[in-house]
């Protein structure tokens, strides 16, 4: 059995790809009543999707270059605080323009999770659950599509698209609330020329050693 610690980071860790995944699939079931509600065709709901893992796309190079520099916690937190929040947005949209922007902004904090999610668990996992986790990892994001439409598509039954929309996305914000600095430090680790990590120091990590860049 994995250590508390690294069972614990691997959940967090997993958790946020799967909060990822739920909220790239939670548009597309509504499409059918986005149609009807702006008036607008399948072509251009296939534009919305198109800007949003457009900018998904492009943004995950640059993410890698910004967790090197930074660290992967802060970009990963932000990273998922976006998108909620622009998913939340998406259910406010008074125009399918306002639309289009907010799904390029959601698109921008998904770019993130695999640059930051792999940084973490292969700086602070042990290598003996290395593959465990990255299996744990790509099975919650999986989870999270099957989950997406099994919980829009009947909320908006029951409500309303926008409801279907706003109701989850709190839970973008929660998920961060839950990462303890001082318990869990997730900030990627330098490699060596050699391509091997330096093993970090003795001890808890200080508090808030996450937010920076390791020297």
């Amino acid at each position: 059995m994995p250590s508390p610690r690294n069972a614990r980071l691997i959940a967090l860790v997993a958790g946020a790809h799967f909060m990822s995944h739920f909220f790239q699939l939670s548009l597309p079931p509504l499409f059918p009543v986005l149609r009807e509600a702006f008036g607008i065709s399948y072509l251009a709901l296939g534009v919305v999707a198109t800007v949003f893992y457009a900018a998904s796309g492009v943004g995950q190079a640059m993410a890698g270059f910004v967790v090197d520099r930074v660290g992967a916690r802060p970009i990963l937190l932000g990273g998922l605080s976006l998108l909620a929040g622009a998913v939340l947005l998406a259910g406010l949209a008074p125009s399918f323009e306002i639309l289009i922007l907010v799904l390029l902004l959601a698109g921008i904090g998904n770019s993130v999770f695999h640059p930051a999610d792999y940084s973490i668990l292969n700086a602070r996992v042990d290598r003996r659950w290395l593959g465990r986790a990255y299996s744990a990892h790509s099975i919650a994001g999986n989870l999270g599509w099957v989950a997406a439409p099994a919980v829009i598509v009947p909320l908006a039954h029951l409500t309303s698209w926008r409801v279907a929309l706003v109701a989850p996305a709190p839970s973008g914000s929660w998920w961060p609330a839950s990462w303890r600095p001082e318990a869990n430090c997730a900030r990627a680790w330098p490699r060596t020329p050699r391509g091997r990590r330096p093993a970090p120091s003795a001890g808890p990590p200080r508090r808030g050693s996450c937010w920076r860049r390791p020297s």
